[in-house]
């Protein structure tokens, strides 16, 4: 077997479920404790269906404990964790009916095909193995390699296995712990894609990663959590309103005496010229008298583009 963990939820076919009713995933007051070291210090998450979530934080911050919290695999001091309205240690069965899981790298035996190992877990989960192991490689873009040995794939053709594991049992609700770690850039990609269409087709996915643009690209709202704590939770678009400043980018004519037109009227900002290009780095509050004074100076304005990323963001959060 491969030298890694993780895989596919004990997906049961009981249990009572909320599905519908309840936020796919509620955590509140999580707090974990390893000897001496404050790990997790009262965190809440609410994740909304629909949502493709992201998980963000440096490595050491506490997502990994998080995510097994989640999947009852370690115990929180305080606190708990729901899916769909049931609690993950108490109501274990019911709160992994409708969930797939991927909890660090995949875990297949290379010896046998993906057809193979798909098909011992489907026993393990106690259903019809063939339909569900052609439609999830299909979901995948894998329906072509299903007899190919695993010990033959490609990094990445095994980390779209893993989620085709991941999706066995047809669950509303995925966890992706850091699911583009360690693959190429093309591979990246396919992932990123591959999360997409899965979104489209209505699953809310929880995705824990330390990539920011990752993050950025394929997620509605995000959690940022730092030192055990959570330091911001909203929507990515509002969050980064929030920035106290950023940059943007504003095609103008005559950018030079642009610039010295901004300069006149507040000569703290930061700014370059890039060709065409103005940049200023400003607050968002400024930014509609900054472009009145530019257009009372007959300047013409084609676009105005922020430039600010979740990067920018996160250094302001950690560094204050």
């Amino acid at each position: 077997m491969d030298n890694s963990s993780g895989g596919r939820s004990a997906s049961a076919h009981s249990g009572k479920g909320n599905l519908g009713v309840a936020n796919p995933l509620q955590i509140r007051g999580l707090y974990k404790r390893f000897q001496s070291q404050q790990i997790l210090d009262n965190v809440n998450i609410t994740v909304y269906s629909g949502d493709v979530y992201g998980f963000l934080g440096p490595n050491g911050a506490g997502k990994s404990t998080t995510i097994r919290i989640i999947a009852d695999l370690i115990r929180a001091d305080a606190g708990n964790a729901a899916i769909f309205g049931n609690d993950s240690h108490r109501e274990k069965l019911a709160a992994l009916r409708y969930t797939g899981m991927l909890i660090e790298k995949p875990a297949f035996y290379g010896h046998l095909s993906a057809e193979t190992n798909l098909r011992l877990i489907c026993k393990l989960l106690d259903f019809d193995s063939e339909p569900e192991i052609q439609r999830v490689l299909k979901w995948v873009d894998l329906a072509d390699e299903g007899k190919k040995k695993v010990r033959k794939y490609s990094q990445g053709m095994k980390q779209r296995l893993a989620i085709a594991q991941t999706l066995l049992g047809n669950p509303k609700f995925i966890i992706l712990d850091e699911p583009t770690n360690g693959l190429d850039p093309l591979s990246m990609r396919e992932i990123r894609h591959l999360i997409l269409r899965l979104r489209d087709e209505g699953l809310t996915i929880f995705l824990s990663s330390h990539l920011l643009y990752e993050v950025e690209r394929v997620c509605n709202r995000m959690g940022i959590i730092h030192k055990g704590k959570i330091i911001a939770e909203g929507s990515v678009d509002e969050l980064l309103r929030q920035q106290i400043s950023f940059s943007v980018e504003l095609l103008i004519s005559k950018p030079l005496e642009a610039a010295a037109v901004v300069q006149s009227w507040d000569n703290s900002l930061e700014l370059q010229v890039l060709d065409e290009r103005l940049e200023v780095k400003i607050s968002s509050s400024k930014i509609p008298e900054m472009i009145r004074e530019l257009a009372a100076a007959n300047l013409d304005i084609f676009s105005v583009r922020p430039l600010t990323s979740l990067e920018d963001y996160f250094i302001h959060l950690v560094e204050g």
